[in-house]
């Protein structure tokens, strides 16, 4: 993020400190409350990551899904198909897996309802 606002420095353009804006479009809420109609609590579990090395191991995404008494909604693109895929076959009742089947959009508002929200491994 700072490499954008460091070529805009000589605009007068700064950081605020405050991080950045999604607006979810209204399209994207109904859709996202359609899919999650019938899931009264639920966390979001995104598998994908900028790096490779970011993502949430199978093994912990596992735990993590086992531990969580309610329903886990998995999000990611088509690089984790696969992955949520074989989650989705070792733990059927617990996951809902919308890994490359949604766009950003509808991801947005899905999280925007999550009790609890996973994503990639800090640094």
């Amino acid at each position: 993020m700072d490499r954008y606002f460091d070529a805009l420095s000589e605009t007068g353009i700064k950081d605020d400190g405050e991080g950045l804006d999604y607006f979810i479009m209204p399209e994207d809420e109904f859709d996202a409350q359609e899919l999650i109609k019938g899931i009264p609590e639920f966390q979001v579990l995104v598998l994908g990551a900028t790096y490779f090395t970011k993502r949430i191991p199978k093994e912990r995404c596992i735990d993590i899904i086992s531990l969580y008494p309610h329903t886990t909604i998995m999000l990611g693109g088509q690089d984790v198909h696969q992955l949520a895929g074989e989650i989705s076959a070792l733990l059927p009742a617990k996951v809902v897996n919308f890994c490359g089947k949604i766009g950003l959009g509808v991801s947005a508002g899905i999280i925007k309802h999550a009790e609890k929200y996973l994503q990639e491994i800090p640094v």
